[in-house]
């Protein structure tokens, strides 16, 4: 049960990005595993909020969000832990962010910190009006703008600003992943 018009533009273009997850990630030595957790959190758990307005059914899927949000956090914790030992931390920041992301485990991890932001907002809409949910007031316009922002953010850099980062690190897996595409689009 959608409460505002806002809440459905972002919920349908969130679908949009996370079903363009799954799909870049069907090339991954791991895919299975990508696929279902973007387009389980990214697309079906919105969709379930857009479609389901009985309190009982809306409480279990808050259950299967919180559940989805623990899991993604062990998972980013694990990824994270992984990276912090190969990263340079005398590096300006930037510089450091951008080293983060040459790693597959960073990119991994910001992929996935995307898709938690995700299901803790679908989550907070699932909440009844009584318990500090489903708000379409300035707090939620502004979470949905901040996560919107952050994935615009994340493919203009990632698309224009670094498009060696992949051949760089030799990523055989995402090297010519999309066919002509990347020619195309030059890089």
């Amino acid at each position: 049960m959608l409460r505002s018009s806002a809440t459905a533009a972002y919920l349908v273009l969130a679908a949009l990005f996370f079903s363009a997850a799954a799909f870049a990630n069907l090339n991954d030595p791991d895919p299975l595993w990508w696929v279902v957790a973007y387009v389980g959190g990214g697309v079906a758990l919105p969709a379930a909020h857009a479609l389901e307005s009985r309190p009982a059914r809306r409480r279990q899927l808050l259950g299967a969000a919180a559940a989805l949000a623990a899991a993604l956090g062990v998972v980013i914790s694990v990824f994270s832990g992984r990276l912090w030992p190969r990263l340079d931390f005398g590096l300006p920041l930037g510089a450091l962010a951008w080293s983060a992301l040459e790693e597959e485990e960073g990119r991994e991890a910001v992929g996935l910190t995307l898709l938690l932001l995700h299901v803790l907002l679908v989550a907070s809409l699932l909440l009844p009006e009584g318990e500090g949910g489903g708000r379409s007031s300035l707090v939620s316009a502004g979470a949905m703008l901040a996560l919107g922002g952050a994935v615009v953010a994340a493919i203009g850099a990632w698309v224009f600003a670094r498009p060696d980062m992949i051949a760089k690190q030799g990523v055989a897996h995402c090297e010519g992943a999309f066919g002509g595409l990347s020619q195309l689009l030059g890089f």
